[in-house]
């Protein structure tokens, strides 16, 4: 958080330092909280366009929390989501309120990967042999075969 008040520089405040902590950055700021979603990536294998992207969103009731549960299933699946590949869907919703017609864009975060690879890619990581690059099926088991084919004492718990 930004302190105005203080030498002008940033602080760090936590949920176990402030409990109800939209609330008391509202009150110590003098302005209504903002809920707002930030996401940098890169999209690869697209021919002249390299460098990373920017996306942010305000769909405080509908982007924002597709994109995160997602985020956080493939975090808890996987173990990981670094060299995850994900893709950014965008579809355009229509309000539920009687007489509305407006149209809204609802973002939404795709894993491409099946959950037998991040079932596999958790095996891998936990066993200290993560796989390295852009995942994809065939690098999974091309690890898998690879570790196997090693002689180390892994042993496939996926679906267990």
């Amino acid at each position: 958080m930004w302190d105005k008040r203080g030498e002008g520089q940033y602080r760090t405040v936590s949920v176990s330092d402030q409990p109800d902590i939209m609330a008391w950055c509202e009150s110590q700021t003098g302005t209504a909280w903002a809920v707002t979603l930030d996401l940098r990536f890169l999209i690869p294998k697209v021919d002249g366009v390299f460098g990373v992207w920017h996306y942010r969103t305000k769909g405080e009731l509908s982007s924002i929390p597709a994109i995160r549960d997602t985020f956080d299933r493939v975090l808890e699946s996987a173990g990981t989501v670094v060299g995850v590949p994900f893709d950014l869907q965008v579809k355009f919703a229509k309000s539920q309120k009687p007489g509305s017609k407006s149209r809204y864009p609802v973002t939404s975060l795709v894993a491409n990967l099946s959950q037998e690879s991040l079932d596999t890619v958790n095996q891998l990581v936990k066993s200290g042999d993560r796989p390295r690059g852009l995942l994809t099926e065939q690098v999974i088991r091309d690890s898998t075969q690879r570790q196997i084919g090693s002689g180390t004492q892994y042993e496939m718990e996926v679906g267990q």
